[in-house]
């Protein structure tokens, strides 16, 4: 039922029935996972580390287009290519947060920004033109403004540098 078996090329571990399962059973032990590293050495790609209770990766994983890391035991939480975007999806229940121990959080885009910054009463967001000058700046405390054209209150497009339509 377990064939292991080269062929002058290839070695093979083929499993006919039943799972196949890999275990160590040392305390706090590893299994590492190893391979040429395209320079005539051999280097590790990944390791299940029992000491840890962690799975290390040490090389880049790539996903093919349209294959998703999955995260979450429902699978809630999707990253994924398909040919043209990017997502990061979250179908279940629950939200998306993103947190950072530092100052802020930019998203960008081509040469524009966006920056979220958190500092108490200091906290602000920022959006940038693709010369780094801000657009648009809204603060928790002090100033805010925007500094891109027109701003439309109830219109979508105003004809002065402040239109409010209450109707």
């Amino acid at each position: 039922d377990l064939v292991i078996k080269h062929n002058a090329t290839n070695s093979v571990v083929d499993n006919i029935t039943g799972d196949l399962i890999i275990q160590n059973q040392a305390d706090d032990s590893d299994i590492s996972f190893r391979s040429d590293d395209g320079s005539s050495g051999v280097t590790e790609y990944f390791r299940v580390d029992g000491g840890a209770e962690q799975v290390k990766f040490f090389k880049n994983t790539e996903h093919q287009d349209n294959v998703q890391a999955q995260f979450g035991t429902g699978s809630d939480l999707k990253i994924y290519h398909n040919g043209s975007s990017s997502y990061i999806q979250q179908t279940g229940t629950g939200k998306i947060l993103i947190d950072s121990d530092s100052t802020g959080i930019n998203i960008q885009s081509g040469t524009g920004e966006t920056r979220f910054t958190k500092s108490g009463q200091n906290s602000e967001i920022k959006v940038d033109d693709a010369s780094q000058n801000n657009k648009i700046v809204l603060k928790a405390s002090g100033n805010s403004y925007f500094n891109g054209g027109s701003v439309g209150i109830g219109t979508a497009s105003p004809a002065s540098k402040l239109e409010v339509d209450g109707g």
